[in-house]
């Protein structure tokens, strides 16, 4: 049993300053990343660690159903491409990737009600889930795996957000394509969403600025579907690009795009456009300072916007969206005209739910962390799911950080090769228990899972 119970709290339900009042962060869980988790791979990797650190595992998130023991909800979290650390160089022609095995976490979350207002939190690893192609080939981090810009043939996968299908299979957004790809519930690829062509480069190349260098059409790198939502009835998904479209203005403009498919078909079934924020001190600078890290579904058409820049302590945002008030974009391989956005277009309206970081910044300073680790709200707050009503009556929301699995560094030295670029030590893998009051969510309508194989197949 080891590392499969990994922490518990008993954490005061506080008001919090922010937009809406009426949402509260209830406290955390905390892991450090030191653990080890239940893949069973027993090598390391090209950089020096391990295949098997129980770490990096809040790039998505996705609620998953009722667990069977009582006050437990079951929540499905994906590591991204895997450690590619710039001070443990190993190949700068790969970017430093590796051939990291990508993986989905499974988890049980327990809020057990205490005296006073207070919640008794727990988490618990129930599953590691490797993902493969159809073929069982594992999908790697390691940048140089491909073959053809045909995502289907290509071994390399940077999974960025996750939605749990209610038959139980997964949806997972890709950054590497973009693509959107469909596994069933152990980690085998059984679909694959058609995305247009204007979101694909044609050169490929293993290091992102060669990639970027050379071409002007599809995704920036790095910078892919980044945000996957599923519609509450499992019919459509909704996949979010990081930042605009090269064509679209790239990193000097801020609208970016929204791709809606059919889950049954994988066609396209419209396209929007959504405004990013304009930079802080320049209004009319047509760039932003943001980026789009996940999106979870309030209904079928309402869309929760994770958005957010890249600094620590910084603009962590969640806007409310509507698709259906948006012009559809579907085919038009620009959205500019004259430089700037076409004025025949409308992006999704969008009003602030959220400010994150006051929300929780407001009662837990978040100077509570293993020894080594930096302090403060994370620089990465990337994956966002709704859970079902709590027993006070209130909805859960949960929020993960990407922490690049980054160690911390200690006083010794003997860490110090997983910092970060700049030099300062990673985050500890945190999991943000909030509730918010269903006043403000009263167009919200809750995923219904068909049958029990989330929780039977996540706990195989």
């Amino acid at each position: 049993m080891r590392n499969r119970l990994l922490t518990t709290a008993l954490l005061t339900a506080a008001l919090s300053t922010q937009a809406h009042a009426a949402t509260t962060y209830l406290g955390n869980l905390l892991i450090d990343g030191q653990g080890t988790d239940l893949s069973n791979l027993h090598f390391t990797l090209e950089d020096g660690s391990r295949a098997n650190a129980l770490d990096g595992f809040g790039s998505g998130l996705a609620y998953a159903g009722l667990s069977p023991k009582p006050n437990t909800y079951r929540f499905v979290s994906i590591t991204d491409r895997g450690p590619n650390r710039a001070q443990t160089t190993h190949d700068e022609n790969v970017d430093n990737t590796t051939s990291y095995p990508t993986r989905a976490q499974t988890w049980d979350i327990t809020l057990n009600p205490a005296p006073a207002g207070k919640y008794a939190l727990s988490i618990q690893l129930v599953k590691t889930t490797l993902f493969t192609t159809e073929a069982g080939e594992r999908l790697v981090g390691r940048s140089d795996q491909f073959t053809s810009t045909d995502p289907s043939k290509n071994l390399r996968f940077d999974p960025e957000s996750i939605r749990v299908a209610p038959d139980g299979s997964l949806w997972v957004s890709d950054e590497y394509g973009p693509s959107v790809f469909h596994f069933d519930p152990n980690g085998k690829r059984i679909g694959i969403m058609k995305v247009p062509p204007y979101y694909q480069i044609t050169n490929l190349s293993g290091k992102a600025e060669v990639e970027i260098q050379n071409n002007n059409i599809g995704r920036v790198t790095n910078k892919g579907f980044e945000g996957l939502a599923i519609s509450p009835d499992g019919s459509k998904l909704i996949a979010a690009m990081q930042a605009p479209l090269l064509q679209d203005g790239g990193d000097k403009t801020r609208f970016t795009r929204f791709a809606i498919f059919d889950a049954h078909t994988g066609n396209l079934l419209k396209e929007v456009v959504y405004a990013l924020d304009a930079s802080p001190n320049d209004p009319d600078d047509n760039s932003s300072k943001n980026s789009i890290s996940d999106i979870v579904a309030i209904n079928d058409h309402e869309m929760l916007v994770d958005e957010r820049d890249g600094k620590k302590n910084k603009t962590k945002l969640a806007y409310i969206a509507d698709l259906n008030a948006a012009t559809d974009i579907a085919g038009r391989t620009t959205i500019l005209k004259n430089n700037d956005l076409d004025t025949a277009i409308t992006p999704t309206p969008k009003k602030l739910f959220i400010d994150v970081k006051k929300t929780i910044l407001a009662t837990d300073p978040l100077t509570h962390v293993p020894s080594g680790y930096t302090t403060g709200i994370p620089d990465k707050l990337e994956g966002f799911a709704f859970g079902p009503l709590l027993p006070d009556g209130k909805r859960l929301l949960v929020i993960t950080n990407d922490n690049d699995f980054l160690l911390p560094s200690f006083a010794n030295g003997q860490s110090k090769t997983n910092q970060s670029p700049d030099g300062t030590a990673g985050y500890p893998n945190y999991f943000f228990i909030l509730e918010t009051d269903v006043t403000d969510l009263t167009t919200f309508t809750e995923e219904q899972f068909t049958t029990h194989t989330t929780a039977s197949a996540a706990a195989k």
